[in-house]
């Protein structure tokens, strides 16, 4: 029960919750050697859980501990070793060790080809995360022929106005948006948005971040207007949200403060930062994010904060603060 009910947290995206729940199932199914199948999905999931809260040391293990758990079985388990060897996979590419990471993906993509067929949505997830990370490695070329792989099956299989769909659209879109063809990344961050607000509704965490690219492509082409409305449709789904968008928050005030100084509306620039930067605060500390997620935002904060000719040094102390809160 115990492995149900933290499983379900983790599809939730309640990570923080789910964590100590599948601790505890953990050490049960340790001591019951007939209820290996159960141990290793639990420590997937536990996985999982980790790598999400951006404890990636702790990830690694437990899913290290899995697969050796699987490769005990008498009989093969191919769908569970996939699972687990893709998730670790996703781990490894976050600490850096990319040609482990990417190894890790191609394998599980041959059996999983084999086992399920090259049109199966699994297949799909993993070109998709293979494309993310040879596109977060500047392996530009190779990570868009992942992506359009990821999207001609997800197209076949689930159709293509469904979220799914869309995530591969916004992921080529970024990719697009890295190499400077901001003309090509629109059109993707479009259709994706398109899709996502019609199947997610118009406030959904999708919806703003689809917002956010399109407003960041829009200001590095120099449509500064055009800009200035995606960016303030990001920053009103912020602020109804709290400034907490699952699994991280996001700063769309930067993004909408910068547009408004390039138009020479500075204060406005500087009402959004600080609006912006109070909200993320409160949602930081009130929600307990990953440190790894929130330092890059602080760091944003306070280059903006320099930018706009904001004492910075005001707010070091809370960034500090928020900081030493996150890693605890």
């Amino acid at each position: 029960m115990l492995n149900i009910a933290g499983s379900a947290l983790v599809m939730k995206e309640q990570f923080a919750e789910a964590t100590p729940i599948l601790q505890r199932a953990q050490m049960l199914l340790l001591q019951t050697p007939d209820l290996r199948r159960e141990l290793a999905e639990n420590e997937i999931w536990l996985g999982i859980a980790y790598r999400r809260l951006g404890q990636l040391s702790e990830a690694e293990r437990v899913l290290r501990d899995a697969i050796e758990t699987i490769e005990m079985f008498d009989s093969p388990q191919p769908s569970l070793l996939a699972s687990a060897l893709h998730n670790l996979a996703i781990v490894l590419g976050q600490q850096g060790a990319v040609e482990e990471s990417i190894s890790l993906l191609q394998r599980t993509l041959s059996s999983q080809i084999r086992s399920l067929g090259e049109d199966h949505p699994f297949v799909a997830r993993l070109w998709l995360d293979l494309g993310s990370l040879l596109h977060r490695h500047q392996r530009h070329v190779e990570a868009e022929s992942a992506y359009r792989k990821a999207l001609s099956i997800q197209s076949t299989s689930l159709g293509r106005e469904q979220p799914d769909t869309a995530d591969v659209l916004s992921n080529l879109g970024l990719l697009h948006q890295a190499m400077g063809h901001h003309h090509e990344a629109e059109v993707e961050f479009r259709k994706a948005l398109a899709i996502w607000e019609k199947t997610l509704g118009s406030r959904h965490p999708r919806v703003h971040t689809g917002y956010y690219n399109l407003a960041i492509n829009l200001y590095q082409a120099g449509r500064i207007q055009e800009a200035e409305r995606s960016a303030r449709k990001a920053f009103e789904i912020e602020m109804e949200a709290e400034g907490y968008l699952s699994p991280t928050p996001y700063g769309a005030s930067m993004i909408l403060a910068l547009v408004l100084d390039a138009q020479d509306r500075k204060a406005e620039a500087k009402a959004v930062a600080l609006r912006g930067f109070d909200l993320f605060m409160k949602a930081s500390l009130k929600s307990h994010p990953p440190v790894s997620s929130v330092e890059p935002i602080l760091n944003g904060y306070l280059e903006l904060f320099r930018h706009l000719g904001i004492a910075e040094h005001l707010y070091s102390r809370q960034l500090e603060d928020a900081i030493a809160d996150a890693e605890t």
